[in-house]
């Protein structure tokens, strides 16, 4: 009978997609919504600009895809720890394994227009593939797929970290801390 009751894997990524897109639709009001559409807008200028560099400047396509990177792993400190709405633990009571619920929670990760732009950006492995022929750009998409997995899910244990980091006074200093410290590396590293 709990066999019934069980979702299965896809309905549960469905779920997941359609709450994280939900939040999202809800929480834009005023200024978050503003700074939505700017960010958006910004971010495909940039990810065209990494197509562009993939073209004209091959050899910079690796520091241009690490700033990319980067934008994953400092984003949610900056952003105040990114959204964290969906938590594990408040899906511990559904019928299904833990695994399954992580893997909806990733699927859910990937609703949204971060993963989107972040995807146009990373199209431009298989247009520097496109330079050694079709198996190239097979393998340029197949690397730009597995690359956006990674971006996530690092931003996702960032953002679990600085969930666990910040639940007493002492930890979140030593957050506070680091992300003064990774503002001003950021701002003032160059000299």
């Amino acid at each position: 009978m709990a066999h019934l009751l069980t979702p299965g894997p896809a309905a549960l990524a469905r779920h997941m997609i359609r709450m994280r897109l939900a939040l999202m639709r809800n929480s834009l009001r005023g200024d978050n919504a503003s700074n939505l559409y700017t960010g958006i807008s910004l971010g495909l200028i940039l990810a065209f600009a990494t197509i562009a560099v993939a073209v004209l400047w091959p050899g910079h396509l690796p520091l241009a895809l690490a700033v990319w990177l980067s934008g994953w792993i400092f984003g949610p400190l900056f952003v105040g720890g990114g959204n964290e709405a969906l938590r594990p633990e408040y899906f511990s009571m559904l019928p299904a394994t833990p695994g399954r619920i992580a893997a909806a929670l990733l699927a859910g990760a990937f609703a949204g227009p971060a993963p989107a732009v972040n995807l146009i950006a990373l199209l431009s492995l298989p247009v520097y593939g496109w330079r050694f022929g079709p198996a190239g750009v097979l393998i340029g998409l197949a690397a730009a797929v597995t690359t956006l997995v990674t971006m996530v899910m690092v931003s996702r244990v960032i953002v679990a970290l600085i969930g666990l980091f910040v639940r007493s006074r002492a930890t979140a200093a030593a957050v506070g801390v680091v992300t003064g410290t990774a503002i001003a590396l950021c701002s003032n590293g160059w000299a």
